[in-house]
C-alpha cells in the first residue's frame, strides 16, 4: 500500500513538473526549461517606418546598445543602435539628430491574460519582438499610435501595426504588449535643438 502511494505521488510530481515546463520557464535541479510561447508574427520590413527626430542624449548604455533620447516635447525615446561605433563620443545632454526605424506594435492583450511570463527588462536591443506589460497612457485610433508607461515610468509612443487591435484599449489599462524596438538607421551629433 505504501509503495503504491508513493508511486502515485512520484508519477504526480513529474507530471505536474513536464506540465509545468511546457508551459512555463521553470527552474529544475538548477538548470532553467524554456517553455513555448505564443510569438507573434514578425512584421514584413516595409511595415516599419522610418522617422527622423532631434534630441538630447538621456541615457547611452553601451552594455545594452541603446540609447535614450529626450526630444520636444519632453518624449523618451530609447533606440537599439546595432553599430556600437556610432555611441563612441557621446555623452550625456549632447544634441543628435537621428534617423531610425520606429517601434512597432505587433500583439496586444489585457496583462490579466497573458500567454508568457512577461518582464520589464530592457530587452530592446533584440532584433526580435520583445514582449513586456505596461500600462496605457494615451489611445489615438485615428493616428494608430499608443502611448504607454514602463514600469520604471517612461512614457513612449509606438504605432501599432493594426489599428483594430485598439479597440477597447484606454488610458489606464494594464496590458502585455509585443513589440519590434526602434532601431537607429544613422545617427549624428546636431548643432541645435
Amino acid at each position: 500500500m505504501l509503495k503504491d502511494v508513493l508511486a502515485m505521488t512520484a508519477a504526480i510530481v513529474i507530471l505536474t513538473v513536464g506540465t509545468a515546463s511546457a508551459f512555463w520557464d521553470v527552474v529544475f535541479f538548477g538548470q532553467k526549461v524554456a517553455g513555448a510561447t505564443a510569438a507573434a508574427p514578425k512584421p514584413a520590413p516595409a511595415e516599419r517606418a522610418t522617422a527622423t527626430t532631434i534630441g538630447s542624449v538621456k541615457v547611452i548604455d553601451t552594455e545594452d546598445s541603446t540609447l535614450t533620447l529626450v526630444s520636444p516635447p519632453a518624449l523618451t525615446l530609447t533606440l537599439v543602435v546595432h553599430d556600437p561605433q556610432l555611441l563612441d563620443g557621446l555623452r550625456v545632454g549632447d544634441p543628435v539628430a537621428v534617423t531610425y526605424y520606429e517601434a512597432l506594435v505587433i500583439q496586444l492583450e489585457p496583462a490579466g491574460t497573458a500567454t508568457s511570463v512577461p518582464d520589464d527588462l530592457d530587452t530592446r536591443r533584440s532584433p526580435r519582438p520583445v514582449t513586456f506589460i505596461a500600462g496605457i497612457a494615451g489611445v489615438d485610433g485615428k493616428r494608430g499610435t499608443l502611448t504607454i508607461k514602463r514600469l520604471r515610468g517612461a512614457l513612449e509612443t509606438m504605432k501599432v501595426r493594426d489599428a483594430k487591435i485598439l479597440t477597447g484599449v484606454r488610458a489606464g489599462d494594464l496590458v502585455q504588449l509585443t513589440f519590434m524596438p526602434a532601431v537607429v538607421v544613422s545617427l549624428e551629433k546636431s548643432t541645435g535643438m
